[in-house]
């Protein structure tokens, strides 16, 4: 005797739920036969399709659905949830926005909100639903990847880590909690503890394609290029080559024959509308990598927009000129006259900061082949220590007010987070180029510290911020306009450092340095107060791993190719020049 439809639907669902697919199809080939215009029938079948990967053809049942009856929750939830399934989040905000506000105890609502804003690079968003998740639902697991993978897209590489080791001491084999990980400690410059997790996934799935792309960008960052092809060409050359695999041979291609299979992959992807939003734009940008390596430079300059275009910005710009003004009528002349400095002053860090893209690696490179250096990379501490007194001091302009006790203690962490780097190295480098908004903490914390701001034509630092793949942390790199004027600010601010801080510091253009190799490096080698070696002239044949967006350029002997580069582009970057010289930063013609 067969059930009622409406005890059917709900066994159904059930079946569902426990992926028992095929006698869920089952239920539902007998409520179609039974009751084949029924909206509950139609509403089983199209779940069944979309469990069995028929997404669209799911999506397009459920929106007739919502239609002849827009107002069951069920059937919008599941329309909604489909939606960001399908590669379309946006349209699916509204909706969820107001079903967890009219139903604010229920947890589903509120869920796929936060896997919308997640796949649509709104990482802050997603974190916010997600937590109230773990209000609503305290013994709720099934939010704590996404949750991980929500606090790594907000650019919190520690919050995300404390949650993804949580889920992993639980479950160890899990492999998505293991590939969000790795990525964390890949963001943090952590690569030797990223290959672990890497080789631990492909333990537990052979042929993972995060796993191999990871272990692949491992070899290229240390300098291992023909290694990383011969790892990754197989998983790209797949019937089924995903995004992450296809993204990372790009930046491997040599021959114009890959570049050209490369291009046609990412091309194809590009047409997949339910690849996130992340992995799509990371299509795009190599898709733009590759065509101007070929000269294509209108086609690239497309890809590049379109990346671009699918990443959220994640600072408004009214945030970015707010911090400079506060920073600069907080360390001003008399401030910084008047705040203490750190005793028995540490000179082991050296500070190499400006715009990304401005030449901090190489700079890096060359003082990481000297035998007394040990190159940190992009170390986030600082910027910890920062976050942490200005939230003690309810905000930034509350600074004024350090004391010696801050001040000291503030060096002390930082001290000791580099001693557990390199207890030995007479110096430490930390290229973090942001932290040109740290350099009062700075000067306050290390006076007798060496700091070197790495300058680079305006054009050229821009054009090499809006094709390159950032995290969130750069958003304003994702417009052309609102990049020129990131750059007004950051020009602004720095002349104001010029004007009160007495911490040594030097400036190293990038054109020059290239220009002149030995005589701008024994500068920079001087500067770090340290003795001249040969070796910071072959920096290329370093072993040390690079993990910035460089990583191709420091295996490289000097180079001179990237000056100018901005000429081939010129005629797309009205915004970008426009803007730069409204902020009043002097141009090249």
């Amino acid at each position: 005797m067969q059930l009622p439809v409406e005890e059917q639907l709900p066994a159904c669902l059930a079946l569902l739920r426990q992926d028992r697919i095929d006698e869920a199809a089952e239920v539902a080939g007998a409520m179609a036969r039974e009751h084949p215009h029924d909206p509950r029938t139609r509403f089983a079948m199209a779940l069944v399709d979309r469990h069995r990967g028929k997404a669209e053809s799911a999506l397009a049942s459920l929106e007739r659905l919502t239609k002849e009856l827009p107002q069951n929750p069920l059937i919008l939830l599941e329309y909604a949830s489909t939606l960001v399934m399908t590669g379309r989040p946006d349209e699916a905000v509204p909706i969820l926005s107001s079903m967890s506000a009219a139903s604010p105890g229920q947890v589903l609502p509120v869920f796929w909100l936060g896997q919308a804003h997640l796949r649509a690079f709104r990482g802050p968003d997603a974190v916010e639903c997600f937590e109230r998740v773990r209000q609503i639902a305290p013994q709720n697991q099934q939010v704590l990847q996404p949750l991980g993978a929500a606090y790594l897209a907000s650019g919190r590489p520690t919050d995300a880590e404390r949650v993804l080791r949580g889920i992993l001491a639980q479950r160890p084999a899990d492999l998505e909690a293991l590939g969000t990980l790795a990525a964390t400690l890949e963001q943090q410059d952590r690569l030797g503890e990223a290959i672990p997790v890497f080789r631990k996934m492909l333990e537990y799935q052979p042929g993972h394609p995060r796993a191999v792309a990871g272990l692949a960008r491992a070899l290229q960052a240390e300098g291992k290029r023909a290694e990383a092809v011969a790892l990754l060409r197989p998983a790209f050359e797949s019937d089924r080559p995903t995004p992450v695999v296809v993204s990372t041979f790009a930046g491997l291609c040599e021959s114009p024959e890959d570049r050209r299979a490369c291009a046609m992959v990412a091309d194809r992807l590009l047409g997949d509308r339910t690849i996130p939003a992340p992995d799509r734009a990371g299509l795009c940008f190599a898709s733009g990598r590759l065509l101007e390596q070929d000269g294509r430079f209108e086609e690239a300059f497309a890809f590049f927009q379109q990346g671009n275009l699918m990443t959220a910005p994640s600072v408004r710009e009214v945030d970015r000129a707010q911090l400079t003004d506060e920073l600069i009528a907080t360390f001003t002349p008399e401030a910084m006259k008047a705040l203490p400095r750190a005793t028995g002053s540490s000179d082991r860090p050296v500070f190499i900061l400006g715009m990304p893209r401005s030449g901090t690696t190489l700079v890096e490179q060359i003082l990481a082949a000297h035998p007394g250096v040990h190159a940190a990379g992009e170390l986030q501490e600082l910027r910890r220590i920062w976050r942490d007194l200005v939230k003690s001091r309810a905000g930034v302009l509350g600074l004024s007010r350090l004391t010696a006790i801050d001040v000291n203690g503030a060096a002390d962490r930082y001290l000791k987070h580099l001693e557990r780097l390199d207890a030995r190295a007479r110096r430490v480098t930390d290229k973090m180029p942001h932290n040109f908004e740290q350099l009062g903490l700075i000067n306050l914390c290390f006076p007798n510290a060496r700091v070197i701001h790495c300058v680079r034509d305006p054009m050229d630092t821009c054009l090499s911020c809006y094709t390159t793949q950032f995290g969130l942390a750069h958003g304003y790199s994702t417009d052309l306009g609102a990049l020129g004027r990131a750059y007004g600010q950051y020009r602004r601010l720095m002349a104001h450092w010029r004007g009160v801080l007495d911490v040594p510091m030097m400036e190293v253009v990038y054109e020059e340095l290239v220009g002149d190799l030995e005589t701008h490096a024994r500068r920079i080698v001087e500067h770090a107060g340290l003795a001249w070696d040969d070796a910071c002239l072959r920096f290329y044949e370093a072993g040390r791993r690079v993990t910035t967006a460089s990583v191709n350029q420091v295996r490289r002997p000097i180079y001179t190719t990237s000056v100018g580069r901005w000429r081939a582009y010129a005629e797309y970057l009205r915004p970008l020049r426009e803007a730069l010289a409204g902020a009043g930063v002097p141009l090249s013609e």
